[in-house]
């Protein structure tokens, strides 16, 4: 083979890798934005609650943040009883992140001045002068998710990985099934010795995606 003949052929080896690189990259974002996708909006479990009164009626609302951070897919969370939604009694730093293949992760972080954040899916400029670095990650619980379909991922943390100190409880469990159309978790504390102190005793949570207004 020619010198020519050489330098064409490492020039089409290198063009095709770096197409294949591309389309990598852009397939592996395309699936973790359309998992934030699932996971953005307001959602509400009132259907549950009206008929199940063992269910408080809680509102979840969930929104993107950092949008241009090329490093990262990061969304809002808040959770408060639909009898007080501007008090929220939850509110964490979800970073979104593929593994391989079908598996995907969310990792969980706590603010330094929740309440600063209150209501920030309705004020975007609150973030940007919050650093990544001002985050505290709740270590262990991270919730591993899998793929099961185009619109539909389910996943939980890892055994008692997860430390909480909520109610006496020793760690905390967290279980998450993501539709197109709704969002069903539970998450519960227990004590050392297994026994389950907070958290629904009578299965998941089922918040059901409201209307966009």
């Amino acid at each position: 083979m020619g010198i020519g003949y050489r330098i064409l052929y490492l020039t089409f080896i290198l063009g095709f890798l770096s197409c294949h690189s591309s389309r990598k990259a852009s397939s592996y974002s395309k699936d973790l934005l359309h998992l934030r996708s699932l996971m953005t909006g307001d959602f509400s479990n009132y259907v549950q609650a009206r008929k199940d009164s063992l269910f408080q009626d809680v509102l979840l609302r969930m929104c993107p943040i950092w949008t241009s951070d090329a490093e990262g897919v990061w969304l809002y969370v808040e959770q408060s009883f639909s009898v007080n939604p501007g008090q929220p009694y939850r509110q964490r730093i979800y970073k979104l992140e593929r593994l391989s293949g079908r598996n995907y992760i969310s990792r969980v972080y706590t603010l330094p001045d929740e309440t600063k954040f209150v209501g920030a899916c309705q004020n975007s400029k609150v973030w940007q002068d919050l650093k990544r670095s001002d985050l505290v990650a709740r270590d262990g619980c991270t919730v591993y998710l899998k793929r099961l379909s185009k619109d539909h991922f389910k996943g939980a943390t890892k055994d008692s990985d997860c430390e909480s100190r909520l109610r006496g409880a020793s760690y905390a469990t967290s279980e998450v099934e993501i539709t197109r159309d709704a969002l069903i978790t539970l998450d519960r504390g227990f004590a050392k010795n297994g026994k389950q102190v907070w958290g629904s005793k009578n299965g998941p949570y089922v918040f059901e995606s409201l209307p966009v207004k």
